[in-house]
């Protein structure tokens, strides 16, 4: 197949494509003010998912993979997107199981063509080798209006939208052919624009006046916030209170490597918001993980009894080899809520039910709303396979349990000498880009969910570099943990 060639253009050359001289003000403004005309009709439902830009910040809703061969999306899943506290936008999102060329992988068209009639719940987990039958628990016999699909959206990424196979190509259409008869609009999105063409990855606007290219260049992102910019992080984190009046605070998991800095990062965070040193969270330096309790971590607000509605629970740290380290199945159980504060982690035996510290009824208040992986820049890249392989287990059983998860790369300044020198380079590194990308692909977190961090360590006295890059990424788990408990919310209330 031919590769496509960079077509350098000429600033001043003429758009392919024009495009409406609306803003994005304008656009955002229209997309708010959207009612829909038809009494009977709940909202528009969109096979597609995309939310970032309406929410006006990062969100995890829906969980994606960018490492994984196959669909990291194995379930029916229907995404709403909040307006206010108390009301959505008047449409939703349909997330599906990929398409892959194997007929025994991925979603079958059949599948497909089923959710596009309606007849699909929430929840039915696609078989690659078994379409949906009507015998199904999540086969909806009587689809009505709401149920139904109004807009098909194919999603292709430009990088690799010239290597679709045959076979690709064939489901694709037997997917279009089927909507079509059912009279359903369709529209495609080309995703990943500025990975396939460098003059688009250096200026968004230029994307309709470029040829398409599959040439990638390294982007680097852009310098951390101003002080003003920190001034209103801060003011964002002491305001916050959760939406659901019955979530007490949410609950944000670490967990990751021995000595990768869970502990210390919990330190950092109350630092940052109090003012001063502090360090409830016992941290140590070794081969061998300091934190051998599940401990919750409150962090102390205005006065002695007043805390933040958010904590962290804190708990051994992941080893390559089997009989050391915190069990896999242990994580599993506290992110469901089952282990309660205290319980002593033993490497050689997995938490169970007899256990004293079992909480056998968890509360939405006991279970896990944001999953964050800590992983050091400076042992990153000689992380074993076996460690890997615990760490994908992790996150694949967060996954099943819909908690949106994140990663923060700690310990930048000793990885990178340029941001050992100043902090405010670590924006600017190559190094610590590079290492991002890494950690991005042997995990499967997107790029935009992994922030590099460094915690307090050896300094005695507030560093505004550091607590600027500690508040970016403590901001971004309150966003994922309140957009997690307000869907828990729709889902209890809908059953």
């Amino acid at each position: 197949m031919a590769a496509f060639k960079w077509l350098k253009t000429s600033a001043s050359a003429p758009p392919w494509r024009i495009v409406p001289s609306d803003d994005r003000n304008s656009l955002l403004d229209y997309i708010k003010k959207f009612r829909l005309t038809k009494d009977e009709v709940q909202h528009i439902r969109i096979m597609v998912y995309v939310e970032t830009i309406i929410r006006g910040r990062l969100t995890c809703q829906a969980s994606p993979d960018s490492v994984s061969g196959s669909s990291f999306t194995t379930k029916y899943q229907t995404h709403t997107i909040k307006k206010d506290s108390s009301t959505c936008y008047p449409f939703v999102f349909i997330d599906v199981m990929g398409l892959e060329k194997d007929r025994k992988k991925g979603a079958s068209p059949e599948d497909i063509v089923l959710a596009l009639k309606g007849h699909m719940k929430d929840g039915y987990e696609f078989k690659p080798d078994t379409p949906m039958s009507p015998s199904d628990p999540y086969f909806n016999s009587s689809p009505t209006l709401n149920d139904k699909t109004h807009i098909l959206v194919c999603v292709v990424p430009a990088n690799t939208s010239n290597l679709l196979s045959t076979e690709h190509t064939e489901k694709i259409r037997e997917v279009r052919c089927a909507a079509r008869d059912l009279g359903i609009p369709q529209m495609a999105i080309l995703t990943k624009i500025d990975e396939a063409c460098p003059e688009v990855n250096s200026k968004r606007k230029d994307v309709y006046t470029n040829v398409r290219t599959v040439y990638k260049t390294p982007q680097i992102p852009s310098t951390p916030f101003s002080k003003a910019e920190k001034d209103d992080y801060l003011e964002y984190i002491n305001d916050y209170q959760p939406d659901q009046k019955d979530v007490e605070h949410l609950r944000i998991l670490l967990y990751g490597p021995n000595n990768a800095g869970k502990s210390s990062f919990i330190n950092s965070v109350e630092t940052t918001l109090r003012g001063r040193m502090t360090g409830q969270a016992l941290a140590g330096v070794g081969h061998d993980s300091f934190t051998v309790k599940y401990q919750t971590h409150k962090i102390q607000k205005d006065r002695p009894g007043s805390f933040y509605p958010f904590v962290f629970n804190d708990i051994m740290g992941l080893e390559k080899d089997e009989s050391k380290g915190i069990c896999v199945d242990d994580i599993k159980l506290a992110m469901k809520g089952h282990v309660k504060d205290g319980y002593v982690f033993n490497s050689q035996s997995a938490f169970t039910s007899e256990n004293q510290h079992y909480n056998k009824s968890p509360t939405i208040n006991d279970q896990i709303h944001v999953l964050v992986c800590v992983v050091s820049a400076g042992t990153l890249t000689i992380m074993s396979d076996g460690l890997i392989s615990k760490m994908r287990q992790v996150r694949l059983a967060a996954r099943d349990l819909g908690i949106p998860q994140m990663a923060i790369l700690t310990k930048i300044d000793e990885a990178c000498l340029e941001v050992q020198s100043d902090i405010e380079n670590v924006y600017r590194s190559k190094f610590v880009k590079d290492l991002m990308e890494k950690l991005s692909a042997s995990l499967g977190i997107p790029l935009n969910c992994i922030f590099p961090v460094k915690n307090y360590h050896y300094e005695i006295c507030k560093e505004d570099g550091i607590e600027k890059l500690i508040l970016m990424a403590l901001k971004q788990m309150l966003d994922f943990g309140e957009d997690f408990v307000n869907n828990c919310d729709k889902t209890s209330s809908s059953e």
